[in-house]
């Protein structure tokens, strides 16, 4: 299985449109699915009448992110909301 690219997941929208017979959106996305909004706001501009994207990325989490995330998944698992675990979620979400 080759996962698709994030254009190829754009395109997949048009879909999406056709099967709810939607003539143009507001779209809201977040991390993954603001950079698929983008990409379809881009290739399509009459299907978007406006985009609410938050922490809109378009580069591959590095391995300190992904060792924080494995770490603060963990806490949450055994120790429930920390401090350290907010501190993740305002640094990943609103880069502080």
């Amino acid at each position: 299985y080759i996962y698709p690219t994030m254009e190829e997941l754009a395109e997949q929208l048009l879909y999406v449109f056709g099967h709810y017979s939607l003539k143009s959106v507001i779209g809201f996305g977040v991390g993954a699915g603001a950079n698929i909004l983008a990409r379809f706001a881009l290739a399509h501009p009459e299907k978007v009448n406006a985009l609410c994207l938050i922490n809109c990325v378009s580069t591959v989490a590095g391995w300190i992110e992904w060792g924080y995330q494995k770490l603060n998944v963990r806490h949450l698992r055994s120790q429930g909301m920390t401090q350290g675990v907010l501190d993740y979620l305002m640094w990943h979400h609103f880069g502080r």
